[in-house]
């Protein structure tokens, strides 16, 4: 009996551990990494030409800028300025990423945004997965406000993540910081409509896992503060964020302008979710995003 209570007790414990996030915090003091530090394609990315409109883009989780090395030639064709940034951490070594952290990702995005806004009479924010969470947090932070981005589009934004396994990260990254994929480098015979393309890391992170949980928790929150133009996108087969991530953050929004996409990506074997990098799915995309930020 002593030794069912005990362990009923660590359960208990564990489950306080992670699913309240008791004692948790962390820092959003970032670094900028040095150009020289970036890997191949995950270096940032500016085109300045003196256009009235520009577009950021926002990278996903464990990503870089290469996932719109397709798409921001089209914005560019469009008439856009373009930014992609790298969030800290990202892109460069293992050591950098599992010192870092949502609140840092986020930290460095939002001033990011604030150099690049006021010099536009239009300007847009698209994200990715993470980079769609990090698209409505700064939608929520500056709605209402003199820098409020002129409209947002995400794509297969999570503001949470429905995996058990995601809940025990914090206890996981007690005992690791980093755990490797199965296979460490990417068979590109067997390309998958250009996801081989995608740059970043491969493995797992759990701390940084946790983070993300954490960070979501405040974007869901806070949903019902964007009220600028917004464009959401997700594929209902998509096997990384779960399709009821869309439903939840349309219904919680208060725009009055909301344009909501779900594509059906039948018979691929990729992920269905980084809808950039994808050869048959990034035109139509960012189609449909320019002419919703047009009119």
């Amino acid at each position: 009996m002593l030794i069912l209570v005990i362990l009923l007790s660590i359960i208990v414990l564990i489950s306080l551990y992670n699913f309240t996030g008791i004692g948790y915090s962390e820092s959003d003091d970032y670094t900028v990494i040095k150009e020289s530090e970036f890997l191949k394609g995950g270096e940032p990315f500016e085109y300045v030409n003196s256009n009235s409109k520009a577009i950021l883009f926002i990278h996903g989780f464990p990503g870089s800028p290469k996932m719109y090395y397709l798409v921001k030639e089209l914005a560019i064709a469009d008439g856009y300025d373009v930014f992609c940034p790298t969030l800290p951490g990202f892109a460069t070594n293992h050591e950098n990423m599992i010192i870092s952290n949502f609140s840092m990702w986020f930290k460095y995005l939002k001033d990011y945004y604030k150099s690049k806004r006021s010099n536009y009479e239009r300007f847009y924010i698209v994200g990715n997965s993470l980079g769609g969470a990090l698209t409505l947090k700064l939608a929520e932070e500056f709605s209402n406000t003199s820098i409020a981005p002129t409209g947002i589009a995400t794509v297969a934004a999570p503001v949470f993540i429905d995996k058990l396994a995601s809940k025990f990260t914090r206890v996981i990254s007690l005992f690791t910081s980093y755990i490797p994929p199965k296979r460490l480098e990417v068979d590109k015979s067997k390309d998958q409509d250009g996801e081989t393309e995608w740059v970043g890391y491969r493995g797992l992170f759990p701390k940084q896992i946790y983070s993300l949980l954490q960070g979501f928790k405040g974007v869901k929150k806070d949903l019902d503060k964007i009220t600028v133009p917004c464009y959401f996108c997700h594929a209902r087969e998509d096997k990384t964020v779960s399709f009821k991530n869309l439903g939840y953050i349309t219904d919680h929004v208060s725009s009055n302008n909301v344009l909501v996409r779900i594509l059906r990506m039948n018979g691929w074997r990729h992920t269905n979710h980084s809808l950039f990098i994808y050869k048959s799915y990034y035109k139509q995309v960012w189609q449909d995003i320019n002419f919703f930020f047009s009119s």
